[in-house]
């Protein structure tokens, strides 16, 4: 349910009632007050004033992460089919970003221009987080080998480290310089 600048709640039903495709993995706020949504169901849906207002077949796999670019009009999608993709609020995609494996969070830096993704790849225990500019340019890969997998990712407001979250209930803040 979202709450838009308002006391009046609006209810925002993602997918139909499907026990497998019910639950929102991704969900993400734009400076303008829309909601954009993500599930199993492979979709990113983009919400105004509690209507969807644009669905978008993202992945091919279920999408387990959002993250709006602060100050612009673009937004990324993590997904388990090992991609994280680059999108217009418009719904075209810009570009795609192969990760070796499962795409389990997405963080914006405040400066709009870049952002971090990370994977985990289950065989081999090793996750990994990728700083990227929009232009597509690889900046810096993060290793972490052993895991644990990451479940969130948080850049802090001055966009100098990086927050990742991991399963075994651990946390661990990286220089992003």
């Amino acid at each position: 349910k979202a709450r838009p600048y308002s006391d009046e709640v609006v209810t925002l039903q993602h997918a139909s009632f499907d026990p497998t495709m019910s639950c929102v993995r991704g969900l993400a706020a734009t400076p303008d007050g829309r909601i954009i949504t993500s599930s199993s169901d492979r979709a990113v849906k983009i919400w105004h004033a509690g209507a969807c207002e644009r669905m978008i077949q993202a992945h091919t796999g279920a999408i387990y992460a959002l993250a709006m670019l602060p100050g612009e009009a673009r937004f990324v999608s993590g997904s388990y089919d090992t991609t994280a993709k680059l999108w217009t609020l418009d719904g075209a995609l810009e570009r795609t970003f192969e990760m070796p494996g499962l795409v389990y969070a997405v963080a914006a830096l405040p400066d709009g221009s870049r952002f971090v993704v990370a994977s985990a790849t289950p065989q081999a225990a090793l996750d990994e987080f990728r700083l990227y500019h929009v232009d597509g340019t690889l900046i810096h890969t993060f290793k972490e080998g052993g895991g644990p997998y990451v479940c969130q990712l948080a850049v802090t407001p001055d966009g100098q480290h990086l927050a990742a979250g991991g399963a075994r209930e651990t946390v661990k803040v990286w220089n992003l310089a």
